[in-house]
């Protein structure tokens, strides 16, 4: 265990970027009090707990790390390397994911030791390295270039929200309060175990920024006149108020009306749109980027805690147009967001070919295939 004052680097779990073997930053030793083990430069640190995420990395330095992970020292048999790319294969992913099972599935050293590993000469591992290396360098460049243009399409999305509703010289800020029906939910109690009257039940895990996931929707109980005061109506906004996360706080999406007769916990600010207010105008204006700075304002606390309540969300003042100018934004921010969403689409779609072809590539580089295509080109 480390000492308190420990200030050496800490690799968790989190560190380790699952599929591609790299360290994306160290931690503080002193800040954990479980038990840790010694992590030395040219060690190969195997995350065991959900094999399935594939965490292998290469150690550059002196270091505590997680428990979770199985250290293996440099051997005068193996490259590094080399044992590193080939905990990543898909056979040793699936053996892992074969030997462990549960809901916190865990690979155990005493399994581990039995998988037959391809030992081949040192040259020839270093060969294997070298070739599969060059690949990866390849697939890095890419996916680096993946990631930017999802990072600047995110962006875009924001500039785009905002000049649709910030921008317009006609707008007037006006609060929510004002143009809509603020209110709470329903507390989950013992008393409201669904029994006799039975009714779809949403919670914060249903909804998320611009959209719903109803994926698995629970019950609760309701009493006499209950379903009339809190059944949701389509066109109603639902907003999170509170969340781990301050970038997540007063998250929200519309409600269509998917389920009949759903209700809604009370965790969930449920704004109902009055005449002078358009739903779509109202889900969109509220998960913009300047109003989600000012939700994020009127949800900070002195304690430092972010949360929402029906008076806090009434104050958050928003641009309103006439009805006919509301209905133009909509249209025209929907396709200019769609058109920016296909293309974010496209992004992740190369990413998880990028991930097919890492994994193509080790399983070449073990089965041989790898190194013929190299020496025919050579």
């Amino acid at each position: 265990m480390p000492a308190e004052d420990d200030s050496r680097p800490y690799l968790s779990l989190d560190n380790i970027a699952g599929e591609v073997g790299r360290i994306e930053g160290w931690e503080c030793a002193g800040d954990y009090r479980s038990q840790s083990v010694e992590l030395s430069p040219g060690d190969v640190a195997y995350a065991r707990l959900r094999p399935y995420l594939n965490k292998v990395a290469m150690v550059d330095r002196a270091a505590l790390g997680s428990a979770e992970l199985i250290v293996l020292p440099p051997s005068d048999a193996l490259v590094p390397e080399f044992l590193r790319h080939q905990l990543s294969s898909s056979r040793f992913v699936k053996f892992a994911q074969e030997e462990s099972t549960g809901d916190r599935p865990r690979l155990k050293w005493r399994q581990m030791r039995h998988y037959a590993f391809a030992v081949p000469s040192l040259a020839e591992q270093r060969r294997i390295v070298a070739a599969i290396e060059e690949h990866f360098s390849r697939l890095d460049a890419v996916e680096s270039s993946l990631v930017d243009t999802r990072r600047r399409l995110d962006v875009l999305r924001g500039i785009t929200m905002d000049r649709a509703f910030y921008d317009a010289e006609a707008e007037r800020a006006v609060k929510i309060g004002d143009l809509a029906e603020v209110s709470g939910g329903i507390q989950k109690q013992p008393k409201r175990r669904p029994r006799q009257n039975r009714y779809p039940f949403l919670r914060v895990a249903n909804v998320g920024r611009g959209q719903l996931d109803l994926a698995e929707v629970h019950e609760v109980e309701l009493f006499e006149g209950e379903i009339a005061r809190f059944r949701l109506e389509q066109g109603d906004l639902l907003v999170v108020e509170g969340n781990g996360s301050v970038n997540q706080i007063g998250r929200a999406a519309l409600w269509g009306g998917e389920v009949d007769d759903c209700v809604h916990q009370n965790h969930l600010i449920r704004v109902r749109p009055g005449d002078e207010l358009l739903p779509e105008y109202l889900a969109l204006c509220w998960n913009a980027p300047r109003t989600a700075n000012q939700v994020r304002a009127v949800a900070s606390s002195t304690s430092g805690l972010y949360t929402l309540s029906t008076s806090k969300v009434k104050s958050v003042g928003i641009p309103v147009v006439p009805l006919s100018d509301q209905r133009r934004i909509v249209d025209q921010l929907g396709i200019l967001l769609n058109g920016i969403e296909q293309a974010r689409a496209a992004a992740v779609n190369a990413q998880s070919r990028a991930l097919t072809l890492r994994r193509s590539i080790l399983s070449q580089a073990f089965s041989g295939q790898l190194m013929s295509q190299v020496l025919d080109v050579a």
